[in-house]
């Protein structure tokens, strides 16, 4: 918490900032996914296969007992991806919560 009123600093970041972070997360997939499919750039089809997972794990079922994403293909949530795609889920998350109020 911080000293502003008791909110959490997570609530004060400005959506400017999440929106940057939400692209930074976006660029940390593609380069692990490069990676993985041995490429030594980001190019239009790594580009495409990260649009397809981030799409796959939003699609994926919400585990509300648990509080948790359960991908599709559960080895995805043990994988350096799957904990960048979860990553970027909250920060997705804590943009568009408030929108919705």
């Amino acid at each position: 918490m911080n000293e502003a009123g008791g909110q959490p600093e997570r609530a004060m970041a400005t959506v400017k900032q999440l929106s940057d972070a939400l692209a930074v997360k976006t660029a940390e997939i593609e380069q692990v996914y490069a990676v993985a499919m041995e490429k030594t750039e980001v190019d239009d089809k790594i580009r495409q296969g990260v649009a397809a997972l981030i799409q796959e794990f939003e699609e994926a079922d919400y585990d509300g007992e648990f509080g948790s994403w359960l991908p599709r293909d559960a080895r995805l949530a043990w994988t350096p991806i799957g904990r960048l795609l979860q990553e970027r889920h909250e920060l997705q998350e804590q943009i568009l919560d408030p929108m919705e109020e």
